[in-house]
């Protein structure tokens, strides 16, 4: 880009600016000057221009430093925040990578079961008073919900309302009904 020559009007004096920076820019800064410099000269009208304007460069030079500080302060955030970031990167492939060995572990126990799990396994008897499964069934449980005993107390008893319960057939007795 080529520089160029821009005018712009700062304390009634005109001064030409050359520069590479575009021309809307240029007179926006050059009206931000002005304004900073009558606004020192209306608080203080006793002051010429000259020091209205080394005062409105005094406080540019201020804000300056100060927004040189605080992006100075900024920058070490950054740097913190990018080294936490890393760290949480780090540990988390670390993790991915504990997650993925369990997973690993977890299918050879499950192909471990599986080979057990072809192995034909003695049926588990329902326990007395355990009212919570097979409900409405008389047959798995002795007693039903009633305190009454039921028609049998035998294994044989059992299984048909093993097999009942995973047909989703349901079987219904006079115990099974409230009695008024």
């Amino acid at each position: 880009m080529e520089s160029k020559n821009v005018i712009i009007y700062v304390a009634g004096q005109r001064y030409s600016i050359r520069t590479k920076d575009t021309e809307e820019y240029v007179i926006s800064t050059g009206e931000q000057v002005d304004l900073r410099i009558k606004g020192i000269q209306n608080d203080n009208p006793r002051l010429n221009r000259d020091a209205c304007a080394i005062l409105a460069a005094l406080d540019y030079c201020d804000d300056m430093r100060k927004l040189s500080s605080r992006v100075d302060i900024l920058r070490e955030q950054v740097k913190d925040y990018l080294a936490d970031s890393e760290k949480l990167r780090s540990e988390n492939a670390s993790l991915r990578t504990e997650v993925e060995k369990l997973k690993e572990e977890l299918r050879a126990l499950k192909e471990k079961k599986g080979v057990a799990a072809a192995t034909p396994q003695k049926p588990q008897q329902n326990k007395a008073g355990n009212n919570n499964q097979n409900k409405g069934i008389p047959y798995a449980n002795p007693q039903n919900r009633y305190g009454v005993q039921s028609f049998s107390n035998t294994k044989e008893a059992v299984k048909p309302a093993e097999k009942i319960k995973e047909e989703n057939y349901h079987q219904f007795s006079i115990f099974d009904k409230d009695l008024k």
